[in-house]
C-alpha cells in the first residue's frame, strides 16, 4: 500500500476549465492529549519545527500513543495567521468518527483514511474529517474557503509522512455536494480508483460545476497525486464539502 504514491494511467495532459489562487508554507505544532480518569495530561510540543523534528515526534506518537497515525497535514492559514496541524489516521471501521487521534472520546473525531478504500492501485485518496456549526472540529475551517479572499490567500497545505517526506498540495476547488439529490449522490468523486486520466478529469469537471470557491486552470497527468478531503456542510441535512487538491 503506497499512501499518496499513486499514478494515473494513460499519458495524457488535459486541462480543467478552472481559474486562479496564490501561495503559503509551514509553522509550529502543539498537540495535547487528555486522558480521562487521570490527573496527568500527555503533552507533546514541537515549536518552530523542521521536517525532521516532525518525523521524530511522529515516531514517538506511533510508538507511545497511536500506531495508526501515518502523518500530518499542515494548513497554514495566512488570513488569520494561524496554523492547523492535523494527525492523519489510516484505519478500518468508524472508531475515529467519535474518537480523536489519541483515543479520547470526542465528537469531533479524527482525520482519517479508510484502509478499505486504498490499495496500490488507488489513484484517488479520500480523507475524512468532521466539521461543526459550534465547535472547532478538524475540518470546520473548510467553510472559510467559500470566501473568495480566504480561498485566494490559503491556497496550499502540506502532508508529512513517517518517511520524512513532505509534499505540498494546492487546492484546486471545493464543491458542495447535496447527497439527497440524485445528481449529487452519483458524481463518482468518492471512487478510489479511476481507469484513466481522462476518466478522472471527467469526474472533476462534473464536480466542479458544484464549486463554492473560485476555480483555477490546471493540468492532470499520469504521475499526479490528487487528494479528496471530505467533511459535512452543516448548513444542509445531508451535504458535503469536497475539497480537491493536487501535489505541486
Amino acid at each position: 500500500m503506497k499512501i499518496f504514491k499513486r499514478k494515473l494511467k494513460k499519458k495524457s495532459k488535459m486541462i480543467l476549465s478552472i481559474l486562479a489562487i496564490s501561495s503559503l508554507g509551514i509553522a509550529s505544532i502543539l498537540i495535547t492529549t487528555n486522558k480521562k480518569g487521570t490527573e496527568e495530561n500527555k503533552i507533546i510540543e514541537v515549536k518552530d519545527i523542521s521536517t525532521q523534528e516532525v518525523v521524530t515526534e511522529l515516531d514517538k506518537l506511533q510508538a507511545t500513543v497511536n500506531k495508526e497515525i501515518i502523518g500530518f497535514f499542515t494548513f497554514e492559514q495566512n488570513t488569520n495567521h494561524d496554523t492547523k496541524t492535523l494527525p492523519v489516521i489510516l484505519t478500518e471501521g468508524d472508531y475515529y468518527m467519535t474518537h480523536d487521534a489519541f483515543g479520547n472520546k470526542d465528537g469531533c473525531g479524527a482525520v482519517f483514511i479508510d484502509k478499505k478504500e486504498v490499495s496500490d492501485e488507488s489513484n484517488n485518496i479520500i480523507v475524512y474529517g468532521h466539521s461543526s456549526l459550534k465547535k472547532d472540529c478538524n475540518f470546520t475551517f473548510f467553510k472559510s474557503y467559500k470566501e473568495k479572499t480566504y480561498f485566494n490567500q490559503n491556497e496550499f497545505f502540506t502532508y508529512t509522512n513517517e518517511n520524512n517526506e513532505t509534499k505540498k498540495y494546492q487546492i484546486l476547488f471545493m464543491s458542495m455536494i447535496d447527497l439527497e439529490s440524485s445528481e449529487g449522490a452519483y458524481l463518482d468523486w468518492y471512487n478510489s480508483y479511476f481507469h484513466s486520466t481522462d476518466e478522472f478529469i471527467e469526474v472533476l469537471n462534473k464536480t466542479s460545476e458544484y464549486a463554492v470557491t473560485d476555480k483555477r486552470g490546471f493540468t492532470l497527468n499520469e504521475d499526479d497525486n490528487i487528494l479528496t478531503l471530505v467533511t459535512c456542510d452543516m448548513s444542509k441535512k445531508d451535504a458535503r464539502f469536497v475539497l480537491f487538491a493536487k501535489e505541486v
